[in-house]
């Protein structure tokens, strides 16, 4: 009797330590399309991608995992992955991808059709539901053709490298998108509760094709985009709300129809294209402390393209608003509101603007065409040469003497810079880094390092530094605090035997230092 209970209590054990699927050339499936369909795939489970060239279309579907076992999918150990296809996702809660490579450029997939997006995560129709807590980090989205794809035999700038819709819950972090000249980065359908930080959107060739490096629309509410770098997109760097059109927009927590609501839009740097940022058919969202580097048509664009959709209670505060004129036939700051529609709601305060090719352009510069009564509400402009470090090298932090510098209107949120160092309580800088001057600890990074280790974690995170450590903060992927304490010591044993395994965020002294990963 004790030798069958002994041999029940292994079995049980057994079928409950995480597995390892292995998936590609010579393993037990060719591909994790294969795995999927096998239904090999359960929670805590890591999915090995072995080295080799993934081509076509491929399905993943039903990986389900939990809040303390999630799935993980990524390379093995340090194989060379290249992925020539479509991953179409349906069906996955809890399940992180990571460190993969997707290289969109099989013609062969495309002349058939089959090609359109690089990572899709496809909500079938059902929002909120089938697609729940994904995290895309530290990935590579490479050389997106653009068409012929499902919708057209044509060039088109409708093909995305990465597709959500209908998702509760995502993480982008630390991602390039790199060569998609004529397609998007990414795109939000129809999502909520989402944060995208710390990518890099860099096409190959400035100003080729079009398509926008980033689009939020559909109904999407609740995201922070913050700390990205977006280069040369045609189009421009962010496209936030749109023209989806309502019948297509997932259903909403009211009755209140909009492309976007409650979306902010923090500490991120922009370089050329034809507009900083759109902002169409949003409502009661925040666009806070960013740099915007020679855009060369539009300042900035407010569109209401669909009377039927709301448009209202916008903040458009502490920015840096940078032109140069390319010919377009604009030598202005040129802040395009169209359709007779009442924008007085859009609050456009403490922005700094300077024209490149105009260094006299002032306040007389600033042109709206809205052809209304309430055009958008400008107030507290700062006109003058922001001062940047090294522009050609991409360094937009603020030289002494910037007009941007502690000219900033007071507000909570963004708490970091594009660098994660904080902004000043007293002297908010104005644009994506804060001036060194005023960061209240003199050269944060260097002189007050914080070290948070191990990463990943199991039982015990520890945080060191060569200063005070007076609070730490852990919080989930949406906001919120899972452990908050005062300390008044220079290093911190924390327990986190009792998070569920997942990526979350920590922040020392209220200025957020990385995120880490539970085991």
């Amino acid at each position: 009797m004790r030798k069958q209970i002994l041999i029940l209590a292994l079995v049980l054990t057994g079928y409950f330590v995480n597995a390892q699927i292995h998936v590609g050339p010579g393993q037990p499936y060719a591909d994790i399309g294969a795995a999927s369909s096998a239904r090999v795939i359960h929670a805590g489970d890591t999915v090995y991608i072995h080295a080799g060239t993934y081509r076509g279309s491929i399905l993943i579907d039903s990986l389900v995992g939990t809040p303390a076992k999630w799935i993980t999918i990524r390379p093995y150990n340090s194989d060379s992955v290249s992925i020539l296809g479509q991953w179409t996702v349906t069906r996955t809660h809890y399940t992180r991808f990571y460190g993969l490579t997707f290289n969109g450029d099989d013609s062969a997939s495309w002349t058939n059709g089959t090609i359109y997006h690089q990572l899709f995560f496809n909500y079938n129709y059902v929002c909120f539901n089938d697609l729940a807590n994904i995290v895309v980090d530290s990935c590579q989205f490479m050389n997106l053709l653009t068409g012929p794809n499902k919708y057209t035999t044509t060039s088109t700038a409708g093909n995305v490298s990465v597709k959500f819709t209908g998702t509760d819950s995502f993480l982008v972090s630390r991602c390039l998108f790199h060569g998609n000249a004529g397609s998007e980065g990414l795109s939000m359908n129809g999502d909520r509760n989402g944060t995208v930080k710390n990518n890099r959107f860099d096409p190959p060739v400035p100003g080729t094709g079009s398509g926008w490096a980033s689009h939020c629309k559909g109904g999407s509410s609740n995201i922070t985009i913050r700390q990205n770098l977006y280069i040369n997109w045609p189009y421009g760097g962010m496209d936030i709300g749109g023209d989806t059109g309502p019948s297509f927009f997932c259903p909403l927590i009211d009755d209140t129809v909009y492309e976007a609501d409650s979306i902010s839009f923090y500490s991120n740097i922009l370089i050329g294209g034809q507009t900083c940022i759109r902002l169409a058919s949003l409502c009661n969202s925040n666009i806070i402390n960013n740099t915007c580097f020679e855009s060369n048509e539009f300042t900035v664009r407010l569109l209401q393209e669909d009377a039927s959709v709301r448009f209202a209670n916008n903040n458009i505060y502490n920015n840096i608003f940078t032109i140069v004129n390319t010919g377009l036939g604009y030598n202005e700051f040129y802040i395009n509101e169209t359709g007779g529609l009442p924008y007085n709601t859009f609050l456009l305060t403490n922005n700094l603007f300077y024209s490149y090719s105009d260094a006299a352009l002032g306040l007389s510069g600033i042109y709206q065409d809205v052809g209304s009564v309430n055009p958008a509400i400008i107030s507290g402009s700062v006109f003058g040469n922001p001062m940047f470090n090294d522009t050609a090298m991409m360094d937009f932090s603020l030289k002494k003497g910037s007009p941007a510098i502690g000219a900033g209107l007071t507000v909570a949120a963004p708490a970091t810079d594009y660098y994660g160092n904080p902004y000043s309580a007293t002297a908010r800088s104005i644009g994506a880094i804060e001036y060194n001057g005023h960061l209240g600890i003199e050269n944060y990074e260097t002189e007050n390092t914080i070290v948070v280790y191990p990463n990943p974690a199991q039982n015990e995170l520890y945080v060191s530094s060569n200063g005070k450590i007076s609070r730490i903060t852990i919080t989930n992927l949406i906001g919120q605090t899972l452990f908050s304490h005062e300390y008044n010591t220079e290093g911190v044993q924390v327990s986190v035997a009792g998070l569920p395994s997942g990526v979350y965020f920590v922040k020392v002294n209220g200025v957020e230092v990385r995120e880490f990963v539970k085991e």
